[in-house]
């Protein structure tokens, strides 16, 4: 499968008690997982979310067949159009990720951060603005995307041609906007914590053991399955 999106957080704030963060985190994944179901317009697509707390560390992964990825850009007509729509629909569910994580430990007061990553989205993307400013051939960007499709390739031959058909088709431009930010779009700069003068430094702690929590579902319509951890 293909990851089209995947979101990185960080929310600095106290560990929870196990069953806090349990809850925490089933719940998050459960509303999230209803903003793709609105967002997104794949029939069906795995997803995961991994949360370590002490602070909160999370990361929330989409994924799909080839295929699936093919059919879905070819449903908004253009290809182009196809995917800076689904580049879009990324974008937003990672931030709604971001957003729905902080709300119930801290919300805006929360010291946090998080990276958006749109995957073979983004990697599509920078081939054909590679090909376009003449600073990579077709035949170089199809070796590239052939390498993306991995062992699917064999199974989306038509996804190759049409790709081939795209790039070749492509005008060249003297100069454009570059897409080469939007392998880690998104990123929030963390707000800076309030320096408290005199105080005296203390020697860190030892970290204390905490919990990871996995959370997946491989499929729409597979059970969701929750691994939970105690991490040193």
């Amino acid at each position: 499968m293909l990851n089209i999106g995947q979101t990185s957080f960080n929310i600095r704030v106290p560990s929870l008690p196990r069953d806090e963060f349990e809850l925490y985190s089933t719940n998050l994944f459960d509303v999230w997982e209803r903003e793709i179901a609105g967002a997104i317009s794949f029939d069906d697509y795995a997803i995961s979310l991994e949360i370590e707390e002490g602070s909160i560390t999370g990361r929330g992964k989409i994924a799909i067949v080839a295929g699936a990825l093919y059919f879905g850009i070819g449903n908004y007509g253009g290809f182009i159009g196809g995917l800076e729509t689904i580049y879009d629909q990324v974008i937003y569910v990672g931030e709604r990720l971001f957003q729905e994580a902080k709300a119930p430990v801290g919300g805006n007061s929360a010291y946090a951060s998080k990276r958006t990553n749109a995957g073979a989205i983004s990697s599509m993307r920078r081939l054909f603005e590679r090909v376009q400013n003449r600073s990579m051939t077709v035949d170089e960007a199809m070796s590239e995307f052939e390498t993306l499709l991995g062992e699917e390739l064999d199974e989306n031959s038509e996804f190759v041609q049409e790709m081939r058909r795209q790039l070749e088709s492509a005008p060249a431009y003297p100069e454009q906007l570059s897409f080469t930010d939007d392998d880690w779009a998104e990123l929030d700069a963390p707000e800076s914590p309030v320096k408290v003068p005199g105080r005296p430094k203390r020697n860190p702690s030892p970290p204390p053991e905490h919990f990871r929590i996995e959370i997946w579902r491989e499929s729409r319509n597979d059970q969701k399955h929750v691994r939970f951890t105690r991490v040193k």
